[in-house]
Parts: C-alpha cells; sequence; structure tokens
C-alpha cells in the first residue's frame, strides 16, 4: 500500500493508514481472501490493478472520519462473530442517495456495516459500478454521507445533461449528521471511478486535498456544514465533468479562483457562511450552465462582473442562471450588484417558483418524473476501455447584509455548530434546487 499512501505514515500505530493496513491484512473476514491483481473480485479493471487498493483506501476513510464514532454504520465490535455483525448491519440503514443514473448499480441499496466481511460496495453509504460497465465493474460511485430525503424530479426540457435536466425539490429530510469527523484522506483520490462525493453535516476539519483533483470523473462534490479550512485547491478546476459544487458553511479562506470558468458543465455553485475574500472573477461569467450561486456571509468585495450578470435569466438574450445571492443589501453594500436575485440569506420561496424560467409543479401534475424516467435520458455506450458517455463514466476527455449574524467573522455561522444549523434553516428552501434525491 506505499503506491496509495506516503510510507511515513504507517511509522504511527494510530494513523488511519496504519490502522487500515492492519484491519485488511490481519483482522478482514471476508471471503474469499481477497489477491493483487486478482480478476473478478472487487475493483480490478479486468485485472490491471489490486482489488485491494479501493478496500483498503475506504479504511482509511473510515478511520480517518473518526468511524468508530458514525452515528451509525460503525464496523462490528467482532468480526468473527457472525452474532456482532449481524446486530450492527441491523442498526445502519444508510443508502445512497438515488441520482437515477442509467447504469447498472452494486450496493446502492445495500446497508451493511463497515469493515464487515462482504464487498466495500455493499456497506451503507456506498454505490459501485455493475455488471454493465465491464471496466468499472464493482468501482466506486457513489461515497454518500450526504442527507436521504423524499424528492419530486421536475423535468426541463431544454437541457440534456442528467444533472442540468433536473431541478430536485426537497419535501422532506429523513438523515443528516452521521457524525463524521476527523480529515479528509488524500487517499480518496485513488478512487478515480467516482462520480458523487457527498460528505455533509459532520464536523470533518482541515482542507480538502490538491490529490481530489484526480477524480476526473466527479460530478457531484458536496461537503457543507462541516469545519472544513483552508483555500479552495486550485486542482479542484480541473474537475471538468463537476457539475455541482456544494462547500457552504465551513471556514474556507482565500478566493473564487478565476479558473472557476474552468467548470464548464456547472449548475450548482454554493460557496456561502466561508471565509472568502477578494472580488468575485469575471471569469466565472463563462458558466453558461450555472442555474443558482450563492455567494453571501463571505468577505467578498467589489461589483458583481457584467460577465456574471449576463449570465441571468431575465437578461436579454435570457441566460439560465435563475438564483444569485451576494451581501449586496444595505447603504454601503459590500458586493454591488444590480442584477443580484437576492442580497439576503433568507429567500422567499417565490424566487425557486421560476428557477431557469421553468416553473416547478406541484408533486401531483403529470410532468413531474421519477427517478426511474431518468433512465430514459442516458445511454451507456460501451469501448474496450471506458465508457464513453460523460454520465455513465467517462473521464475529463470525454435587504441588508443579513446573510451574516454580524459584520464581524465571529458572526459567520461558520463559526459554531448551533449557528450552522440556525444558518441551514434559513435556506431550506435554496436546497430545494440541488440535483440530488
Amino acid at each position: 500500500m506505499e503506491t496509495v499512501s506516503d510510507p511515513a505514515t504507517f511509522a504511527d500505530p494510530e494513523s488511519p493508514q496504519s490502522q487500515a493496513l492492519n484491519w485488511i491484512t490481519n483482522e478482514d473476514t471476508i471471503t474469499p481472501i481477497m489477491c493483487p491483481n486478482q480478476e473478478n473480485i472487487g475493483c480490478s479493471r479486468g485485472g490491471s490493478i489490486n482489488p485491494m487498493i479501493q478496500r483498503y483506501v475506504l479504511a482509511v476513510f473510515y478511520f480517518a472520519t473518526e468511524g468508530g464514532d458514525w452515528e451509525q454504520c460503525s464496523a462490528p465490535n467482532n468480526l468473527d462473530s457472525v452474532i456482532s455483525i449481524a446486530a450492527t448491519n441491523a442498526q445502519c440503514d444508510r443508502v445512497v442517495t438515488p441520482f437515477g443514473v442509467a447504469n447498472d448499480r452494486v450496493g446502492d441499496t445495500s446497508t451493511d456495516a463497515w469493515l464487515g466481511p462482504v464487498n466495500e460496495c455493499e456497506w451503507g453509504g456506498v454505490a459501485c459500478w455493475g455488471e454493465d460497465t465491464p471496466n468499472l465493474n464493482l468501482c466506486i460511485d457513489q461515497l454518500d454521507f450526504g442527507k436521504s430525503c423524499v424528492c419530486v424530479l421536475v423535468g426541463i426540457k431544454e437541457e440534456v445533461s442528467l444533472l442540468t435536466s433536473f431541478i430536485t425539490l426537497l419535501v422532506n429530510t429523513i438523515t443528516e449528521n452521521d457524525g463524521l469527523s476527523g480529515v479528509l484522506p488524500t487517499e480518496l483520490s485513488e478512487l478515480t471511478s467516482m462520480r458523487f462525493l457527498l460528505l455533509e453535516q459532520g464536523t470533518i476539519s482541515g482542507t480538502i486535498p490538491d490529490s481530489y483533483g484526480d477524480l476526473e470523473r466527479l460530478l457531484i462534490l458536496d461537503m457543507d456544514f462541516n469545519q472544513l479550512t483552508g483555500t479552495l485547491p486550485d486542482t479542484l478546476f480541473d474537475l471538468n465533468s463537476l457539475q455541482q459544487l456544494d462547500l457552504n458553511d465551513n471556514q474556507i479562506t482565500g478566493g473564487i479562483s478565476p479558473r472557476i470558468g474552468d467548470l464548464s458543465l456547472l449548475t450548482f455553485f454554493q460557496i456561502d457562511h466561508n471565509l472568502l475574500s477578494g472580488e468575485i472573477p469575471s471569469e466565472m461569467g463563462e458558466l453558461n450552465n450555472l442555474r443558482i450561486a450563492f455567494l453571501n456571509a463571505n468577505d467578498l468585495v467589489g461589483t458583481m462582473p457584467e460577465e456574471v450578470c449576463a449570465l441571468r435569466n431575465n437578461t436579454s438574450p435570457p441566460g439560465v442562471l435563475g438564483v444569485l445571492v451576494t451581501d449586496c443589501g444595505g447603504v454601503d453594500p459590500q458586493v454591488v450588484c444590480p442584477c443580484c436575485s437576492s442580497c439576503n440569506v433568507g429567500l422567499m420561496q417565490q424566487e425557486f417558483d421560476t428557477i431557469g424560467n421553468v416553473p416547478l409543479r406541484e408533486s401531483n401534475d403529470e410532468t413531474v418524473l421519477t427517478t426511474s424516467a431518468l433512465n430514459e435520458d442516458v445511454q451507456i455506450e460501451e469501448t474496450n476501455t471506458i465508457v464513453s458517455n460523460r454520465y455513465s463514466g467517462s473521464g475529463s476527455n470525454s435587504s441588508g447584509n443579513s446573510g451574516k449574524a454580524s459584520s464581524g467573522k465571529s458572526g459567520k455561522a461558520s463559526s459554531s455548530k448551533t449557528s450552522k444549523v440556525s444558518s441551514k434553516s434559513s435556506k431550506a428552501s435554496a436546497k430545494s434546487s440541488k440535483a440530488r434525491a
């Protein structure tokens, strides 16, 4: 595993890497025993990679995020006891968010406890690619400790992308915080098959590793309501398949890079309630698919670039940007923004009734689609080496300043979990537009 983790991390027996290595070599009771370069067992990519790597990486994630203290799906106390394993499995009900992808998946309805003696695709909050994508079979597609919700999907006829084709209206939140803490391990960047990474509402701290820019298939990156610090890694802007970037309510510093314009498929950008500073770059105006942008409750200053204003759906010709929020209220606003939909984090519901100039429907309307209907819109086309369709696994080649509790940083929602929860409740309608179920 020294090709995956820094060898120096194994010198400390308490490091997540050492604990993961000890587990996979001495405690893992999966049968048959996994061997390097073994085909048809785990994520082996036709025998080209060691299937133990993915299992090891997820074990590192488990120990790095204090898996023993999760609210559910923690490892059994006794990995040799059938009774202990069964009891722990019964307490885990973490199912991944059903995004309605067209390809087959493994583990998307499974809820086994982590580190149990089954394929890692069966662990709660994990889903893998299925047999209809042979090059990625049993490789991680989704790591999901986000919200699980009951949703309706509203079709938008003029868009063709899987995630820009639908605005998700959240009508009931079932689970939220699963108790993730600790730090983000760099080893997750080894899971290059992953399209969905959702690690919401925990107390994860530290920085976002630069190596996450290697997750070339990533469509959704959602790590809101944590305690992340540091700047936005420049490598994130290499994720040219990314459609949702959601990092609100953390303690992220620095500015918004001009490279934001490289995320040409981005539809949802939520970075509010952080410690960002500087001006909003004009390159954000290159995001022609952007529908929702929350930039408020930061220390951003200046004037909203004309290029961004030109994206609004009330311009001529109209764009698709329906919601644009900054700290633009008051006599002396931080950001001068004549085109913003709101200067206020407490958005009015009517702003969401015409997102993208497409009226939202009631759930009993015949135009409301179910997740199964999504399967008709994205077809899988396989090659010998990679799935060609972007949404089936291809790589990167295919009011006042009310968003803040006070004018100082100490008033930001990210300063405490209590104020984060308060901020979250005031943005409940905003979350309805996110492309996830």
